[in-house]
Order: structure tokens, then sequence, then C-alpha cells
């Protein structure tokens, strides 16, 4: 009996140094894991705008979800290119053949390689919070005058900056990413609430009368988002490009091989190469 009891505790010890083994193993996996999401170069930067678009409706026919189109921020090294293909299947395969041979003159070739593009893209948001601006406003419906931006700018700056119109002293002008709309910033706390009270204006330029409407300008940060990796279809990074010949001249040799059905290609929607020594962004949006 005291035999069995030793053999049973002797069990015991071997399962329980197992056991601290084993959690000593997952501590090691954690910190390592952690550590590689540190490396900031290893993640492109992430930016969201919001374009002031919104839909009319009742409150509880609203989703309970906040729906935003990522625009992903992409470093793109010299020696480097970027090439969208029509087809995500020739894309799949000038990846899977990896390295190609880019003839350049009768005498004269590169070797380059394929790689796919994978971003980082919010898969859930968790917490945002919004802060409406005190000193600025958002107008709308810009598009309809004719005039060119800059003359636009200075007059509606000149518009806004008088009292009968509800404003006062602008301290600056600022045109949204990708938009017609322009956010206006103002001196003094209170006047973006006048103008935003009043709403819609009618605005005389020129010979022109349109109506512009004053919006709200609202600040959001995200607190809290869930990030997934995405290999992007189409597009494919070509690297270790040398430094022979021009951007454009490059550019286009790089089109010509990559459009080639004998080479894995298919037809080019779009190339960018970036020489060495230079550094570019590339701005990865949602397909349409």
């Amino acid at each position: 009996m005291l035999q069995l009891e030793k053999k049973d505790s002797n069990q015991l010890i071997k399962e329980k140094q197992a056991l601290e083994n084993e959690l000593k193993h997952l501590k090691h996996l954690s910190v390592a894991q952690e550590k590689i999401l540190k490396v900031p170069a290893a993640f492109p930067d992430r930016e969201m705008v919001f374009k002031g678009h919104v839909e009319e409706g009742k409150m509880e026919n609203l989703p309970e979800m906040l729906t935003f189109l990522p625009q992903i921020r992409y470093p793109v090294l010299g020696g480097s290119a970027l090439i969208t293909f029509e087809d995500p299947e020739v894309a799949r395969r000038i990846i899977q053949i990896r390295q190609h041979c880019i003839q350049l003159d009768e005498w004269s070739y590169v070797h380059v390689k394929a790689e796919a593009v994978t971003l980082l893209l919010p898969s859930f948001l968790k917490e945002m919070s919004m802060k409406q601006s005190s000193q600025q406003v958002q107008l709308s419906g810009l598009s309809a005058f004719s005039l060119p931006k800059d003359q636009l700018y200075d007059k509606l700056v000149l518009f806004f900056s008088k009292r009968k119109n509800q404003g006062g002293e602008v301290d600056c002008l600022e045109q949204l990413p990708n938009s017609d709309d322009v956010v206006l910033t103002f001196v003094d706390d209170g006047v973006a609430q006048r103008i935003v009270d009043k709403e819609l204006f009618q605005v005389l330029l020129g010979k022109e009368t349109h109506q512009v409407k004053a919006s709200h300008c609202l600040h959001g940060e995200i607190a809290d988002v869930q990030l997934c990796p995405s290999v992007c279809a189409r597009t494919v990074l070509l690297t270790e490009i040398p430094d022979v010949l021009g951007r454009e001249l490059m550019c286009e040799a790089l089109e010509i091989h990559f459009q080639k059905q004998s080479k894995g290609g298919g037809e080019v929607e779009t190339a960018v190469y970036i020489p060495a020594g230079h550094y570019a962004v590339a701005i990865f949006e949602e397909e349409d």
C-alpha cells in the first residue's frame, strides 16, 4: 500500500513538472508574439477619414454598428514596384513563380522578386469617442460652384467672416481629403454654433448663387479596434529592382513583361516603380 502511494506521488510530481514546463513554454511564446506585434515596420500606418456622407432616417431604423471604409497607407521602399492586375488569378501566379527575369533590351536583363502585399484591416470597432468642435463647421454643396478652388475658398472665408452672415473671424480653411467639402475654423467660440443653427446659406459668389449647407464638425478617436491581416488579391509587390533605368522606362519594362501570358502575366491595371534611394507611401482603398 505504501509503495502504491509513493508511486502515485511520483506520478503527480512528474505531471506537475510537465504542466510547469508547458506553462513556461506558453509564456515564452506570448512574449515573442508581443515583441513581433510591437515592431512598427511590420505593419503599415492606418488612417480613417469621415467624408461627411450621412443617411437620413429615423433613429430606430439605424444599425447598431458603425460602418467605415479603410484607407491604408503602405510604405514602399526604393528599388520596389507595385503592380495591380485586372485578374486576381494572374497576381496569384506571379507571386507563386516568385523570381522573374525582366528583359530591358536585346542584351540586358534584371532579376526581381514578387511578393504578396499583406495589409492589416480593421475587422471590428470596439470603442470610438466622438467630440463636437466648438470652433469648426463643415461646409458642403460646394461642387455646384464653377469657380477655381482657390478663388472659391477665398470668397467663402470672406462670406463667413461677416457678422451679417452669422460669421466671425476665420482662422483657417481646410479641404477634406477625397471630398469637395471644407472645414472652416473660427477664432472665437460660439461662431460655429450660430452658423450651424442657421444651417442653409444662399451664397452669392460672382454671378452664381448656390445653397451651401453648414454642419457640425465632429472629431473621432478610435480607442479600441480589432485588426486582421488581409492579402491583396490583385496587387503584387516587386522588390530587389536594381537602379539601372529611369522611373518611366523601368515602369514600362515591368508592364511589358507582366502583360505577357508566356511569363505568367496578364492585363495590368496600374504599375508604379519607386527607384532606389527614394521612398513612397501607397494608398490602398476598398474595392468598389
